[in-house]
């Protein structure tokens, strides 16, 4: 029985266990096993763009589960059109009712072979505006974001994720639904910049930052600039996933102890990488790229992308920056028995 195992073995299993579920059920053992395994369990928290999503995070701040959080999920949504709310605008300018049998007649799997009226597809995006317009008008998400993020006294990684917000099968609405991401990426950035920089102030020290799905960029905002550049005054390695915009804007800020860039499903131009390792010359030592595809910035077509086929051809193309003597260390593309292809 695990419960009679010696204490410091039970640290090492829970340590290399990541089936949270087996760690929920073992916790329920005795006291015991609860405060082993507290630490593994309450180590990344969660938090989705709503109402119920911001109110648990000043919750979990104010709790003494708080001393465990190293790692924060921001799920941030896209804005949904205010306009959703209004049945007449909905039936006529969003999503019609003869929309609605078209669908159904022509992309019947849309629906995921569930009975869905057009009714209930007008009630759930109704609720859902309604949420974020409360956030929006009250400042949730801003009073959250910077009263509790200095509460977590071991915090060192901010995962960022931009996504649509919509749960299945209401997901392919997004293009009528929402209204233009580059304003709301913009502003759960902002938002999130400025949280980060007054958990800094009270002495949390954020080491890692990772985002995903961010399309945008913000080159052209000065404001939005400074304030990464505050918040990313003690990060070591960033992690860019699917955010192809990223690197051309992080080239731009310092980052003074910045060692690590992790890149990630996402197409990416030669040149703004060797642009983003110069810019970062004195402390920048490791790269890690996984699933990456390469526009071929000879081809006489714009954006064709260059079919990386192996991962011998991508080394072709990174010799250049190979030469450049900046990097200590390259891996690429992770095997599941924990090695790298190169």
């Amino acid at each position: 029985m695990l419960s009679c195992l010696p204490t410091e073995l039970l640290f090492l299993i829970v340590e290399y266990v990541n089936d949270q579920m087996w760690l929920l059920d073992l916790s329920m053992v005795n006291k015991q096993l609860r405060e082993i395994c507290s630490p593994a369990i309450f180590e990344t928290l969660v938090v989705k763009f709503t109402k119920m999503g911001l109110l648990n995070l000043i919750k979990a701040s104010e709790s003494p589960l708080s001393r465990y959080v190293r790692c924060i999920r921001y799920e941030a949504a896209e804005i949904l059109d205010p306009m959703v709310q209004y049945p007449e605008i909905f039936r006529s300018c969003i999503y019609t009712p003869d929309d609605y049998v078209r669908d159904w007649r022509d992309t019947p799997w849309r629906f995921r072979s569930r009975s869905i009226s057009y009714s209930m597809i007008y009630a759930y995006f109704c609720v859902q505006a309604r949420d974020q317009q409360d956030i929006i008008d009250d400042g949730l998400d801003t009073k959250a974001l910077s009263e509790s993020l200095p509460r977590f006294i071991r915090l060192h990684t901010i995962e960022l994720r931009f996504m649509t917000g919509l749960s299945y099968p209401y997901e392919w609405l997004a293009s009528q639904a929402l209204i233009d991401n580059s304003f709301s990426f913009s502003d759960h950035f902002k938002k999130l910049m400025m949280s980060m920089i007054l958990a800094k102030e009270s002495g949390v020290l954020i080491q890692n930052f990772k985002v995903s799905g961010f399309y945008t960029s913000f080159n052209e905002n000065k404001e939005l600039c400074k304030l990464a550049e505050e918040a990313f005054s003690n990060i070591q390695t960033i992690h860019v996933l699917d955010s192809p915009t990223m690197l051309d804007c992080f080239s731009k800020l310092s980052i003074p102890f910045l060692r690590r860039l992790e890149l990630a499903n996402c197409w990416l131009s030669i040149s703004s990488l060797e642009t983003f390792i110069q810019a970062h010359a004195e402390t920048l030592r490791f790269l890690h790229l996984e699933e990456i595809w390469l526009l071929d910035s000879t081809s006489e077509y714009d954006h064709l992308p260059w079919d990386t086929g192996s991962t011998d051809r991508l080394l072709h193309r990174l010799e250049h920056i190979f030469q450049l003597g900046i990097l200590s260390g390259v891996t690429i593309n992770s095997r599941n028995d924990g090695q790298f292809e190169v």
